[in-house]
């Protein structure tokens, strides 16, 4: 019977960056509409509306790129301005705030040798 039950999901899967506003979104839905009629137009073979759409595409795309960038040192700007204007619990934050920074650049698991346990080349 549990197999067949369905799970209640949360309406909030997770909170938004700082960075994300309806700008962003507006632009990155924009770029997303504008990818689809180019793969649209590659697939109808006409030459001409390919590249056109290829261009607004990859146009887009540059300005979605600027735009983020801009929002994401934005935001690094404030939340390092906040974390200066805290007080004593400034230290933790600002090193649970590099940490974070520091999961991106994680390097890939190496599989090593039972034997010799060192890293292998396959």
């Amino acid at each position: 019977m549990r197999r067949h039950m369905t799970r209640n999901k949360n309406l909030v899967r997770h909170s938004r960056k700082q960075w994300w506003d309806n700008e962003v979104a507006q632009a990155w839905q924009a770029r997303r509409e504008a990818n689809h009629a180019n793969r649209r137009a590659v697939k109808a073979e006409d030459p001409e509306v390919c590249s056109n759409k290829c261009k607004h595409y990859l146009k887009l795309n540059h300005e979605i790129h600027a735009l983020l960038e801009m929002k994401l040192a934005n935001a690094n700007r404030q939340m390092l301005h906040d974390l200066r204007d805290e007080g004593k619990s400034t230290a933790p934050k600002f090193w649970c705030y590099v940490r974070s920074l520091d999961r991106k650049d994680q390097p890939e698991p190496q599989i090593m040798d039972s034997e010799t346990r060192q890293p292998s080349l396959t």
